[in-house]
C-alpha cells in the first residue's frame, strides 16, 4: 500500500504517509514562468524541505498541474507557456516522484468541470514521446530514485543562475546531469565547478557529449538539455 497525503507538512509522513504534495516548488516553478522571481529562487525553496525536518526517506511529489489546478487555475500550459517542458523535466529530476496528470500526454489545454463528467479529446499525443523518454530515464537510472533510495542532489553553478537551473542526481557512479533555462531569453553560460565532468548520453538525441571543467553552454530560450551516464 502506498500513501500520498494531499498536504505538505512533514508530520503526514510520521503518521501514515508515503509521499505529500510539494506545492511550495509548484508556486516557485509559476512565478519562475509568470517572470515574478528567478531560478535560484529553487535553491531556498528546495532547502527548505530540510529545514522543515521531512524524514530521509520522505517522497515529495511533484507537479506542474493536478485537478485542483487544472480546473480552477489554469492548465499547466496556460500557466508555464513554452516553459511547460522545461518545468516538467524539474519534476521528474530534482529528488521526489513526478505527478502526470490526466491529458499531460495529449498536451491538454482544457480546464476540465471539477464536479461533472468532462470528456478529453484523445488521439494525439504531441507530449507522449517526451514523457515516455522521462519515465524511462526515472526507471533506468538509479540516481532518480525517490525518497532514501535516490541519488544525492549537488547543484551546478553558472554564470547565469537567475535564469539557468543546473545540477547533478549522482548515485555511486551513475549520474544524471540538467541544465533547464527558466527564461525567455537565450543564454551562454560557463558551467562552474566539477561536479558534472565526464562523459553522458543525451536522453533525447541519444549523443555522446563530454563535460570538461569551465564547459561553455549556448541554451536556447525555456530550453533543456539532460544528460545520463
Amino acid at each position: 500500500m502506498f500513501m500520498l497525503a494531499e498536504d505538505e507538512t512533514a508530520i503526514m509522513h510520521d503518521t501514515a504517509f508515503d509521499a505529500t504534495y510539494s506545492w511550495e516548488v509548484f508556486h516557485t516553478m509559476n512565478r519562475i514562468a509568470a517572470g515574478k522571481m528567478g531560478a535560484v529562487k529553487l535553491d531556498s525553496v528546495l532547502a527548505s524541505e530540510k529545514v522543515k525536518k521531512f524524514p530521509t526517506d520522505a517522497i515529495r511529489m511533484r507537479f506542474t498541474t493536478n485537478h485542483d489546478e487544472n480546473s480552477w487555475n489554469g492548465t499547466e500550459i496556460k500557466r508555464l507557456g513554452e516553459g511547460v517542458k522545461a518545468f516538467t523535466i524539474l519534476t521528474f529530476t530534482i529528488p521526489g516522484m513526478p505527478l502526470i496528470y490526466t491529458g499531460q500526454e495529449s498536451a491538454m489545454d482544457k480546464n476540465l468541470k471539477f464536479f461533472d463528467k468532462d470528456t478529453i479529446n484523445w488521439g494525439k499525443y504531441p507530449m507522449a514521446s517526451f514523457f515516455k523518454t522521462l519515465t524511462g530515464l526515472k526507471k533506468s537510472n538509479p540516481a532518480l530514485n525517490a525518497g532514501i533510495t535516490g541519488g544525492e542532489m549537488i547543484k551546478v553553478g553558472t554564470t547565469a543562475d537567475d535564469h539557468v537551473y543546473a545540477f547533478v542526481r549522482k548515485k555511486a557512479s551513475r549520474k544524471v546531469f540538467v541544465i533547464t533555462n527558466l527564461s525567455a531569453t537565450a543564454q551562454k553560460i560557463t558551467l562552474q565547478g566539477d561536479s558534472f565532468v565526464g562523459t553522458y548520453k543525451d536522453i533525447f538525441t541519444g549523443k555522446e557529449k563530454k563535460f570538461v571543467k569551465g564547459e561553455e553552454v549556448t541554451i536556447a530560450p525555456w530550453g533543456f538539455f539532460v544528460h545520463s551516464n
